[in-house]
């Protein structure tokens, strides 16, 4: 790798646009990725990147210059350059790598395959022969399942076991039960002592229920029997209460009937004097009410009279009065004439006698 460009001093302002980076060459940058890169073959891609910070620590930018400005945008495009040829390799030696594993797993998958072929071909016989043996013994054990004696029991019905019996001896035990042949023979033989003795004890207790339910009969038919008889007597027992029970229902209305109707003649006549003695009462009231209000009118016009009189009266002598007082002033004044007295009349000297202008 090539000498960078170093500084003296910490740091120093870079004003131009020269070159602080660079890099390998590109055939070489591989390596640095695999640990194996530089002079002596022992530099990873850490290295290389401490070799490309190392001369930029100690740069610093006038940003205050136009000048200062490009050179901070010219060095960061350096680094910019330097990150994408990184990648470029990078992503060369990933393709490089996937192609070799495509290639790995595209032979991997024939030899799979091809394995996988010689395998079930070498093991397919010895599978379909033990299939096939396996489903000669699985039929000749169907067969023998006819022979189970957990099937039916002495509580099932005795048609039931008769129908299972003649299944088991309609089943002929021969050489087609091959190995499994004497014990077919066994089981066939237990099972029709076991069934057998179940139907005996099937056939007694359905005997046994027989007779019960005969017995169960009779009595229901005659606890029907004595219930219908019963109900008869009950019915004649209950239309004689029911007739008792009318026959006084109606003694007892018409005792009601004519207790109510005394009762109700006694109130009728009752009520027609207590009508009667209100009715008197109320015409006694009315003739005293009528005559005294015959007085009343009597007194009422004789009062009215003496009152229109007396005003008649009082009116004529507050007349005389007052024309005796005009008289009297009028011969007071001794007017020589009407205009006087009028004069007089307009002036108010005449007492009563008022002019309007």
């Amino acid at each position: 790798m090539k000498d960078q460009v170093e500084t003296d001093a910490p740091e120093k302002e870079d004003t131009g646009s020269t070159d602080l980076i660079i890099l390998p060459e590109k055939k070489n940058l591989a390596g640095f990725f695999h640990g194996t890169g530089g002079e002596n073959g022992d530099q990873g891609i850490l290295q290389l990147i401490d070799m490309i910070e190392a001369p930029l620590k100690g740069v610093t930018h006038d940003v205050s210059t136009a000048k200062g400005r490009k050179a901070a945008k010219s060095l960061a495009r350096q680094v910019s350059s330097t990150k994408t040829a990184l990648e470029d390799v990078r992503k060369d030696i990933t393709k490089e790598w996937r192609d070799q594993i495509d290639k790995v797993n595209a032979a991997g998958k024939i030899a799979v395959e091809r394995l996988d072929a010689l395998r079930d071909r070498i093991k397919g016989p010895a599978e379909e022969a033990e299939k096939q043996e396996a489903e000669r013994v699985r039929q000749i054990l169907l067969r023998m399942d006819a022979f189970d004696t957990n099937v039916l029991s002495a509580h099932d019905s005795s048609a039931e076991l008769k129908a299972k019996i003649e299944q088991i001896e309609a089943i002929e035990v021969d050489s087609s039960f091959e190995e499994h042949e004497a014990e077919a023979r066994v089981q066939k033989a237990a099972a029709l002592d076991k069934y057998r003795s179940d139907l005996g004890i099937a056939e007694a207790r359905e005997a046994q229920e027989a007779e019960l339910e005969q017995l169960r009969r009779e009595k229901a038919e005659r606890d029907a029997k004595e219930a219908e008889e019963k109900a008869a007597k009950e019915r004649e027992e209950q239309e004689r209460a029911e007739k008792e029970r009318r026959e006084k229902e109606q003694r007892e209305a018409a005792e009601r009937a004519a207790k109510e109707a005394e009762e109700k003649a006694a109130r009728e006549k009752a009520e027609a004097e207590e009508r009667h003695r209100q009715e008197m009462e109320a015409a006694k009231r009315e003739a005293e009410e009528a005559a005294a209000a015959e007085r009343q009118r009597i007194a009422d016009e004789e009062r009215a009279k003496a009152e229109a009189e007396a005003k008649r009266k009082a009116d004529a002598d507050h007349r005389a009065k007052i024309t005796a007082e005009i008289v009297a002033s009028i011969t007071e004044l001794q007017p020589a004439g009407w205009e006087p007295l009028i004069d007089a009349m307009i002036d108010g000297k005449i007492p009563h006698v008022k002019v309007c202008l």
